[in-house]
Parts: structure tokens; C-alpha cells; sequence
């Protein structure tokens, strides 16, 4: 006889993991989003103490990590010698510090008066005010921030992207569940990539709260029918995406973090509507070859054909010089295991090349 009672049992254990699995995928959502606000607020940090420096020729202990490099010179003036533990809690960044702190005293770029408190000598200044100088500083604040950053967070990994303004945007959905505006590149392009995302948010595609944009469940399976290329993103294609552009007169520009021009998600439209705009995006999709794929996949999106067919449509139709320009680089956060696929797959590539023009060589 049929047990209802067993099988309400195995029902319920199975919503039970259910909302676990949806727990977990929330947590390290969070946890990504907290991730890259963090390599944010580093790296514009960064780049202002740079100009900071540039000017002045000096930082606060404050203001800086202490790295165990020479760039720490720049916030020991005024500082005790007894205070530099304070600073480099790190074990062996604290003795890098102290053999770089006489080596500096030695070169006379630094002075270290009779109450044990240094001071930048002129020659020092003048080293810690010049271009080369500012610049390793910056690597070296970024690299080691960075390094920090990673220790607490092994689990999610940063990869680089390039996305043209087209429908072919939705492919990073198939490596990350989110992508921060903030971390797309104020580059002249960027307005390209904005308008399409806000045109995916109109057909239901994508979801935006507070500048996270993320894919709908339409939206994810639409992105598995657009090729996409990750790679790892090195800490100067970080520096370029998330620092913004440097007026003439020093000072960071601003990423703009004003959302309002991407509205709310629509609600589903009604049928008659929707057949309208199926109708329409099924002529307009057969001129390019790319829209007509992405027809193809709205077919077996049942309900939601009209959406994507109707965004795919826009795409193409509206962004053909957006295609024709350098792509707008963007950061996104990943899983490491992700990115391990990601890189192995780069190696394959980079292999398979370098045996491509050998065989060439050979030939010739």
C-alpha cells in the first residue's frame, strides 16, 4: 500500500536542502558583494593617499599598510622607532621594516633624532615626492591589501572581463551570479554597457538592486547560449577598472554610483503584448546571424520567448557601433574553482598557439 507518510517525509527533507542549497548560494553572494566592496574601497583609497603623497611628500602611519618594502618610508617621519611594531604587526614585515628603516638612515633619506623619532631628510622628501617612487607605492599598498583580502576570503577569486554592449553581456552570468556597476571601467564606453543592461532589466533578463545587477532565471538561460571569456584579473587590470581616471590635477575621478537611470525590473507583460513583441523581435532577428541564436533559444524559453527575443532584438539593432569599439573592462567576483577552469583553459589556448607557429617554424 502507498505510505503518504514516508513520502511527505521525503518531501519535506528534500525542501529542507533545498533551502539549504539557497542559503549557502545567498551567503556567498554576500560574501562576494562584501569581497568587491572591499577591493573597491582599497584601491580608490590607494590611489588618494598616492596623490596625497605625490603633494606632500609624506603619510601618516595611518594611512598606510606597512608592507615591509622601502615605500614605507613615506609614513615614518614624526614616528618613534619604538613605534613601528604598532604599524608592521606582521612578524617578518616588522623586521623587513626595521633593515629598511637603516638602510634608508644610511642613504641619508631619513634622520633619526636623539628621542628616537625619525624624519625625512630633504633628499628624502625628494625621493618620496618622485613619480617612480609614488607609483611602487601604490603597487605595493594594492598588492599587499590585496593579499589580505584573498586570506579572509580563499573560497571566491577575481576574474577579468570585457563586456561590448551587447546581448553577448548575459554570457558572464555563466561564471558569477552578480555584477557590480561599480567595478565596470569609467571608460567613454561605459554608457554602452549601461544602456544594454538597463534594456536586459526592461525585458525581465535582469534584476538590479542598488547598482548589483543579476540574472533572472530567464536571464541565466539565456546567458548559456552567449560565449564568454574570463581570465584571472591581474592587480594593474584591477587598478584600471576599479580606480577610476586621474584629473590633470591629480585627484581620482569618481565612478558615478548614481543607479537611477536602470529602472526596476517589469512585470511580465500580457499575453496579447507579448505576442506582439514576439512577433516583432522574430523579423527584426533574422538579420544577424547572433540575433537569430538567440531566437532560436528563446523558442525554449516557453513564456518568457517574447522577453528575450525582444532584448536580443534592441541588441542588435542598437549597438552595432558599441560592437565595433574596445570592449569596457570589468571585475567580477568568482569561485576559485572557477577561475582554476578558467586559467587551465587560457594554458590550453596559450599551448596550443605556441605549437600552432612551431609547426610553422618547422615548416618554413
Amino acid at each position: 500500500m502507498y505510505d503518504i507518510g514516508e513520502n511527505a517525509a521525503a518531501l519535506e527533507e528534500a525542501e529542507s536542502k533545498r533551502k539549504a542549497k539557497k542559503q549557502e548560494r545567498k551567503q556567498k553572494r554576500v560574501q562576494s558583494i562584501q569581497k568587491a566592496g572591499e577591493i573597491v574601497r582599497l584601491v580608490r583609497a590607494v590611489k588618494e593617499r598616492k596623490s596625497k603623497l605625490a603633494e606632500e611628500g609624506k603619510l601618516s602611519p595611518q594611512e598606510m599598510k606597512f608592507t615591509g618594502n622601502m615605500t614605507d618610508i613615506a609614513g615614518v617621519d614624526g614616528m618613534k622607532c619604538t613605534d613601528v611594531k604598532k604599524y608592521a604587526t606582521d612578524k617578518e614585515v616588522y623586521e623587513a621594516t626595521k633593515r629598511n628603516i637603516v638602510s634608508a638612515r644610511d642613504d641619508g633619506y631619513i634622520s633619526i633624532d636623539d628621542g628616537g623619532t625619525m624624519h625625512l631628510t630633504d633628499k628624502g622628501r625628494e625621493l618620496t615626492q618622485s613619480e617612480h617612487f609614488v607609483n611602487q607605492f601604490e603597487n605595493d599598498q594594492i598588492n599587499a591589501g590585496m593579499e589580505q583580502i584573498q586570506r579572509q576570503m580563499p573560497e571566491q577569486e577575481l576574474g577579468y572581463v570585457e563586456l561590448n554592449g551587447t546581448s553577448q553581456d548575459m554570457g558572464v552570468f555563466q561564471y558569477t551570479d552578480y555584477i557590480d556597476m561599480n567595478s565596470i571601467e569609467n571608460s567613454p564606453n561605459k554608457q554602452a554597457v549601461i544602456n544594454n543592461f538597463k534594456e536586459l532589466n526592461k525585458h525581465g533578463l535582469v534584476k538590479v538592486e542598488e547598482g548589483i545587477i543579476s540574472p533572472t532565471e530567464q536571464g541565466l538561460e539565456f546567458s548559456r547560449t552567449q560565449s564568454f571569456k574570463l581570465k584571472p584579473a591581474s592587480n594593474d587590470e584591477i587598478k584600471s577598472v576599479l580606480g577610476g581616471d586621474i584629473d590633470a590635477d591629480g585627484v581620482p575621478n569618481k565612478i558615478d554610483n548614481d543607479y537611477s537611470y536602470i529602472e526596476p525590473a517589469k512585470k511580465a507583460s500580457k499575453a496579447g503584448g507579448a505576442a506582439k513583441k514576439a512577433e516583432g523581435a522574430g523579423k527584426a532577428m533574422q538579420a544577424s546571424e547572433k540575433a537569430g541564436q538567440a531566437a532560436k533559444s528563446a523558442a525554449t524559453l516557453g513564456k518568457t520567448a517574447a522577453s528575450v527575443g525582444g532584448t536580443a532584438a534592441t541588441a542588435g539593432t542598437a549597438t552595432a557601433a558599441g560592437a565595433a569599439t574596445a570592449g569596457v573592462g570589468a571585475v567580477v567576483v568568482v569561485a576559485a574553482d572557477v577561475m582554476k577552469k578558467a586559467t587551465q583553459r587560457i594554458k590550453g589556448t596559450m599551448k596550443q598557439t605556441m605549437q600552432s607557429i612551431n609547426d610553422s617554424v618547422a615548416k618554413n
